[in-house]
């Protein structure tokens, strides 16, 4: 899975656990970078540094909710390929 895809997923697992909608600006803001860099991670851009910054996003989410965003991923690519 491509570093865009990730961040699109794992920004809207800490939406769901927060239960409200976060600005591209406020996760950068809770991961310590600029609004610039997290929109370049978001489209698969400046990789190396992305990588961090998922670590960071990781961070904000317990390990159930992990699972939960993985297998609701291997569900929808199931469904995909049926």
């Amino acid at each position: 899975m491509k570093t865009d895809k990730i961040f699109f997923r794992l920004h809207k697992t800490i939406e769901a656990k927060e239960l409200k909608d976060i600005t591209q600006s406020e996760m950068a803001e809770k991961i310590g970078v600029s609004h610039s860099a997290y929109r370049d991670y978001r489209s698969g851009t400046n990789q190396p540094l992305a990588i961090k910054a998922l670590l960071e996003m990781l961070n904000l989410v317990d390990d159930d909710e992990i699972i939960k965003a993985v297998r609701m991923n291997q569900k929808k690519r199931d469904i995909k390929y049926e």
